[in-house]
């Protein structure tokens, strides 16, 4: 069941066509469909405050070995340009300067102090730009899964090791930051950055458990009367019909074009009363919820 099945159903409920006429998304006006994606992202949302868990998974990313790539810089700048591949927000060392930098959007944390010119880096895989559908990390991180790395609020970590001439090895901390992606510009979107130290000095993989965020609804997932994007709502699909269904539709039921049937109505109260129990117990056993394994990288 997608967002465009859904619509469908609530549409039905407004629609005086003769049975077995079909419901068509072109029938609905654009006011119509905004309500539609409005109580299903509102049911959604209620969905993640009540049971979080839900939204659980693990993700997991490639570590490679430190590498050298070629990048073009200028003195006293922070701009360079490179043709290789590189982690965003990953650690490098540019030749002229023995200075620790940072580079992402093909810009360097900090101005670049030796000589004009093509000149050969090292990069390191110590920082990794996390899925827009994540809101945070939500539990254990493990290098090559089987060991657990240690938690930090924030980067204090890596200016304690680098004052104290700690550099590549194998992680032992991690922490996340939010960061502007493609720079600090006005209306720019923020997202997460993994980051690791000591920075890895080979190749590897990092794994953790995640929280997504609640998606938003908006009514190009409804498609058109011939397509359908089929829109995923992150949700386990046997939770789908039982809790998400009910729930969204005794929201659209509150809105000014539903055509409220006694019978019809109490009949979905009684089916949202049954998904927020079913809510309730998933929750309990969050311990033994649905995990979803999603490579990245």
């Amino acid at each position: 069941m997608t967002p465009r099945d859904l619509a469908l159903e609530a549409l039905s409920f407004i629609t005086a066509a003769p049975a077995g006429t079909p419901v068509l998304i072109s029938s609905a006006k654009p006011q119509m469909l905004r309500r539609i994606a409005s109580d299903l992202t509102a049911a959604l949302q209620l969905i993640y405050s009540q049971a979080p868990s839900i939204y659980r998974g693990r993700i997991g990313m490639v570590l490679d070995a430190p590498r050298t790539i070629t990048v073009n810089v200028t003195n006293k700048s922070t701009a360079i340009s490179t043709e290789d591949d590189y982690p965003e927000g990953a650690t490098i060392r540019i030749e002229g300067d023995d200075v620790l930098n940072e580079v992402a959007s093909d810009t360097l944390m900090l101005p670049y102090s030796g000589g004009t010119g093509t000149k050969a880096a090292t990069v390191w895989s110590d920082s990794f730009v996390l899925p827009s559908s994540v809101s945070r990390v939500d539990g254990s991180v493990l290098i090559n899964e089987r060991r657990l790395l240690n938690p930090k609020r924030s980067r204090a970590a890596l200016v304690a090791g680098r004052q104290a001439g700690a550099e590549g090895g194998e992680p032992r901390f991690y922490w996340v930051e939010p960061f502007f992606t493609g720079g600090p510009a006005a209306n720019q979107k923020t997202s997460l950055r993994l980051r690791l130290f000591p920075m890895p000095s080979h190749s590897g993989t990092v794994g953790m458990e995640v929280r997504y965020k609640a998606p938003k609804i908006t009514p190009a997932d409804f498609g058109n009367d011939e397509e359908d994007p089929n829109t995923p709502l992150l949700v386990p699909e046997d939770y789908i019909e039982s809790v998400v269904r009910p729930i969204f539709l005794i929201n659209w039921s509150n809105g000014p074009w539903y055509r409220r049937e006694e019978g019809n109505h109490k009949s979905l109260e009684g089916d949202a009363q049954k998904a927020m129990a079913i809510l309730q117990s998933y929750e309990l056993q969050q311990d033994s919820g649905v995990m979803r394994i999603i490579p990245y990288g």
